[in-house]
């Protein structure tokens, strides 16, 4: 680290940070997981990721912006099984709980803004994520950000050994604002268009594979005045579904046959 700029709180007196506060525009706290991340990388893959990039933010934006160390551990509890030794996990109202005072306290001390750098996030691993697809993903919050990671080197279906071959990679992405509400993520490509579920609290992968051709269904019904109905019979006959990893699944049918629909 520069030694001329200290960018993370904890390395300040009290009396620095009296003077430094004032002058603050943001404080940033990393947040990740310490989990499992295939055989080659550390459990602290997540959390020392988002830290580096908070760090170096800070150093650009020096004095302006600084680095609060909350917590190395995040959410993980899927990861708690016995192939997979080094998780470390707080159930989620605890996580919360912790982040939220942290900021309190900050907010107190006269911290104007704080940012949650996240270098963890929900899984929805895909082999259809790739080159050559559009991904359309629904927003409910105004002014909410992308945040994308993870990028595999091959994955099979079901990922049953909790991961696929994660690896480093610079991606360029063309992101685009559409008029056309979602329920859950879509992706298309030259050949299929599908819709993507996930399992969570009290819904299972079965749950997730429902979700998925109930969606995929009503959009057909949107897109080519089919009734509902006639729309998930037809899914049943000749859609596919896609398992990504034990709690990611995707609904598709192949473009031929939506193809058909609009020649009706």
């Amino acid at each position: 680290m520069n030694e001329a700029k200290k960018v993370y709180w904890h390395e300040h007196t009290y009396r620095e940070l009296a003077e430094i506060i004032p002058k603050l525009e943001v404080a940033i706290i990393p947040t990740g997981s310490t989990e499992i991340h295939g055989p080659h990388l550390g459990v602290g893959n997540d959390i020392l990721s988002s830290t580096w990039v908070a760090e170096k933010v800070a150093e650009i934006m020096y004095p302006r912006a600084i680095v609060v160390n909350v917590l190395w551990i995040g959410v993980a509890p899927h990861n708690m099984c016995k192939p997979f030794p080094g998780t470390i996990t707080l159930t989620a109202e605890t996580y919360m709980r912790v982040l939220s005072e942290t900021v309190e306290s900050l907010l107190k001390h006269g911290v104007k803004r704080v940012v949650f750098l996240n270098g963890h996030g929900g899984n929805m691993d895909l082999p259809d994520v790739c080159s050559g697809s559009t991904v359309f993903l629904p927003v409910f919050h105004e002014g909410a950000l992308l945040y994308i990671g993870d990028a595999h080197a091959v994955q099979g279906d079901g990922e049953i050994s909790g991961t696929a071959v994660e690896m480093p990679a610079e991606v360029k992405i063309k992101v685009d604002v559409k008029d056309e509400p979602l329920g859950w993520p879509m992706i298309e490509n030259k050949d299929e268009v599908m819709f993507v579920s996930t399992t969570r609290n009290g819904a299972s992968l079965e749950n997730a594979i429902r979700t998925a051709f109930l969606e995929l269904a009503l959009w057909i019904e949107k897109k080519f005045d089919l009734n509902r109905f006639d729309a998930l019979m037809l899914c049943s006959q000749i859609g596919k579904i896609r398992i990504g990893n034990l709690w990611t699944a995707a609904a598709k049918i192949e473009k031929k046959y939506l193809e058909a629909l609009t020649v009706r």
